[in-house]
């Protein structure tokens, strides 16, 4: 009868063990999944803010040439539908304190013109900018 107890507490000793263990591997998965989230929405966050920097240099870059290269000057451009992929914004020029504002939900980019006669407002999609006898035009197609 010895022999049966001891084999009892054993089987029941190692099922405590067993579950302390597949325990511990579920938390620790757990805490590794939340930290890997969190890594991932930083590094998006991240993509969408240099994607945003870009776009708005775009567009100030564009303007500033225009306004360097004098009369007469006409290009078009491009700016994405989407920042990083899936993130919708919006861009503005800001012709008083002379910047390019790109904005989107928690978060905005400036970026400086070199002049405050600027007229318009670049679209999602196809642009043009020409200088006009030193005024500066931004209009969709």
């Amino acid at each position: 009868m010895l022999s049966g107890e001891i084999l009892s507490r054993t089987r029941g000793q190692v099922a405590i063990e067993l579950f302390a263990l597949i325990s511990a591997l579920v938390i620790i998965f757990l805490v590794i999944t939340v930290i890997e989230r969190d890594r991932n929405d930083m590094i998006y966050r991240q993509r969408v803010e240099m994607d945003g920097k870009r776009v708005a240099e775009v567009v100030s870059t564009e303007i500033n040439t225009a306004v360097i290269v004098g009369r007469g000057y006409s290009h078009r451009f491009s700016i994405p539908e989407f920042l990083a992929g899936n993130t919708g914004y919006s861009v503005s020029v800001n012709s008083t304190h002379q910047f390019v504002e790109l904005s989107w939900v928690g978060g905005y980019y400036l970026m400086p013109i070199i002049t405050s006669n600027v007229t318009g407002n670049p679209l999602i999609g196809w642009n043009s900018v020409s200088n006009e006898n030193g005024k500066i035009i931004i209009s969709p197609g």
